[in-house]
């Protein structure tokens, strides 16, 4: 499991003084981001390489508020690694503990030139698993 740090922006909330929901999303993918870089850094970039993942799927379930006083992070976490795709857990969290929204994507593998899915080979699938 990875942790990444959340900064709550002004512009995050809406006019309840909430967290607007969609604002989850860009914290799922920035935790997403730096959990595969974390897993696959030394053997892809991510925004250069031609062998990528690409999401395919989410899922958000949003169980409690969070406000811009909340110091919160998002714990991600691998399910399973497929054949050429990944299952990837993620939570937002508060410092007590409490979660605040849970997010289960699917990412596929996908090669930029041929615009095709790819297996996953064992030295990333054994990367992403450590």
């Amino acid at each position: 499991m990875t942790t990444h740090p959340i900064q709550i922006r002004f512009n995050d909330i809406d006019p309840l003084g909430h967290v607007n929901n969609v604002m989850y999303g860009h914290y799922f993918d920035l935790a997403r981001y730096n959990f595969l870089t974390q897993k696959l850094g030394s053997l892809i970039d991510l925004r250069t390489s031609r062998y990528i993942f690409i999401m395919v799927r989410t899922e958000n379930d949003f169980l409690c508020p969070s406000f811009l006083e909340d110091r919160l992070h998002v714990e991600t976490s691998l399910l399973r690694v497929g054949n050429k795709s990944i299952h990837i857990q993620q939570s937002v969290v508060d410092e007590k503990g409490v979660v605040r929204a849970k997010c289960l994507s699917v990412m596929s593998s996908f090669d930029r030139k041929t615009g095709k899915s790819f297996e996953i080979n064992s030295e990333w699938s054994e990367a992403l698993s450590t």
